[in-house]
């Protein structure tokens, strides 16, 4: 029996079993247009520039932060879930073990929420099911957290 892997977090999925991906959750059903492409480093595909994700506290910068070059899984990394950004060291904040990606999709950044319970949100403004573009000056929310999206690229 031939095996897929899942495009969020690689987990491997049986095709006659699609449902809900075992490892993160992503309802394959969701997943639209064969044209979107989650591009990754080595295969082939155009990534975004890298962006640094920021964290803003009462209007601040508190300065962690991480650079973002690929897809990642935004969550709690407890319980043995599987996230790229670990979120749990801010442990009021009502952040979900599965969260967000941030996917490098068709050479652009897109932000997903996967099911949290207090939402996902970007400039304020809550994320259903759908994905929506990202870019440097977006506010991004995770439950209470707040990030700012910053570009890597040098001002001119």
């Amino acid at each position: 029996m031939s095996k897929c892997h899942c495009p969020i977090c690689k987990s491997d999925v049986i095709p006659d079993q699609w449902g809900d991906c075992p490892g993160c959750g992503l309802d394959f059903a969701s997943v639209q247009e064969p044209s979107v492409n989650i591009a990754e480093p080595g295969n082939g595909m155009e990534l975004p520039a890298p962006v640094v994700l920021a964290e803003k506290r009462l209007g601040r910068l508190t300065g962690a932060s991480w650079t973002v070059n690929a897809t990642v899984r935004l969550g709690r990394g407890d319980s043995g879930s599987r996230v790229d950004i670990d979120l749990s060291a801010f442990p009021d904040h009502a952040v979900s073990r599965q969260h967000a990606t941030l996917s490098a999709v068709n050479g652009a950044w897109q932000l997903r929420d996967l099911g949290s319970s207090c939402g996902t949100f970007l400039n304020g403004e809550r994320l259903e099911s759908e994905s929506r573009a990202v870019q440097p000056g977006d506010t991004l929310g995770f439950g209470g957290l707040l990030f700012l999206v910053q570009s890597t690229r040098k001002q001119e």
